[in-house]
């Protein structure tokens, strides 16, 4: 099951909200790209239905809304970056490698510290 760039810059936003409603997404997308509406609820549906969203309605207005929330499946999410990680070492070998390196080396330290806080935890689960 891949993702869309779309999906992945989703994903990214939920990670700093936790939780959210189609607006709330949108208001965010929209700082850096131009989005529908419509857009925003197909692709929080689509992710909901490959298991990556949780999703809960709440009384608003009169009617409902859904909120959407991370599932937490860290096993589904490791397997994306698993088959992600394969696609770029397949077609780009050692360039591949080389730009992870660069890219945690120009990582911030705090953001490093995090990192292994979070993998740290996962171990001890």
């Amino acid at each position: 099951m891949d993702l869309g760039e779309l999906e992945i810059e989703i994903l990214a936003i939920f990670k700093e909200i936790k939780s959210g409603t189609a607006a709330d997404v949108l208001g965010r997308l929209r700082e850096r790209r131009e989005t529908a509406y419509s857009t925003v609820i197909t692709t929080l549906e689509r992710l909901h239905r490959k298991g990556f969203l949780a999703r809960r309605s709440e009384k608003w207005r009169g009617g409902a809304r859904h909120v959407f929330s991370v599932s937490g499946n860290v096993d589904q999410q490791r397997e994306i970056v698993h088959r992600a990680l394969d696609r770029l070492l397949d077609a780009f070998g050692p360039v591949a490698v080389s730009a992870i390196h660069e890219r945690i080396d120009n990582t911030s330290s705090e953001r490093v510290e995090e990192l292994k806080r979070a993998v740290t935890s996962r171990r001890k689960r």
